[in-house]
């Protein structure tokens, strides 16, 4: 689809702001208009299409930053968790957390079909 220079225009608000309303304003367009181009099944599907390419960078910018972080994190979580002076609810507080931050990436992943190279 040829999108018009309006439409052009309107994307990275659509992309950006909290809502149609909030995109419609700052984009000097209709909310009516935009929610018209947003029926578009070509619209939907650029807009869709950009904001999948941006999920997934963003997923591989976190597994990179994870990727750096993780061995310092995991060494720093180990030597807290050996320490007497924490208690039972704190230690099972940090590893509650840690499974939920895998299960949390390995969903982003199945979710995005990011493999394990890509992250």
């Amino acid at each position: 689809m040829k999108l018009n220079r309006r439409q052009r225009a309107a994307i990275p608000f659509l992309l950006t702001t909290g809502g149609i309303p909030e995109a419609a304003a700052a984009s000097g367009v209709a909310e009516t208009t935009l929610r018209t181009w947003l029926r578009d099944p070509d619209f939907a599907a650029v807009i869709d299409g950009l904001l999948d390419e941006g999920i997934k960078e963003a997923v591989q910018r976190i597994g990179i930053e994870l990727g750096k972080l993780g061995p310092i994190a995991v060494k720093k979580l180990g030597e807290m968790l050996q320490k007497e002076r924490l208690d039972d609810e704190t230690t099972l507080r940090a590893i509650n957390s840690t499974l939920d931050r895998l299960t949390k990436i390995a969903a982003l992943r199945s979710s995005h079909r990011i493999g394990a190279d890509d992250v």
